[in-house]
């Protein structure tokens, strides 16, 4: 399925642009599209995703406009949905 992705600041450097779109197994999690982004971007992606003391660093995903917390991360994604990745003080 695919699904797209929006990213700013720090994050969009890391990607390489502001919007796009990724091929992910059906049936794939939000938790599953945090992993894939990891393993495709490597080590930039985990100091900017992960803390060293383990766990996420604080930040604002969305699927569609609606807010997923960490404790929801196994949320189904479906064909289509639109993820968005926020940090505090971030914008456009």
């Amino acid at each position: 399925m695919k699904i797209k992705f929006s990213a700013f600041a720090d994050l969009k450097e890391i990607v390489g642009q502001k919007h796009m779109e990724f091929e992910l197994e059906d049936g794939a999690t939000v938790g599953d599209f945090l992993a894939f982004l990891l393993k495709r971007y490597g080590k930039p992606m985990e100091r900017f995703l992960l803390k060293s003391a383990g766990g996420y660093w604080p930040f604002l995903l969305l699927v569609n406009q609606q807010d997923v917390r960490p404790d929801n991360y196994q949320k189904k994604l479906h064909e289509g949905d639109e993820i968005i990745i926020l940090f505090p003080a971030e914008g456009g």
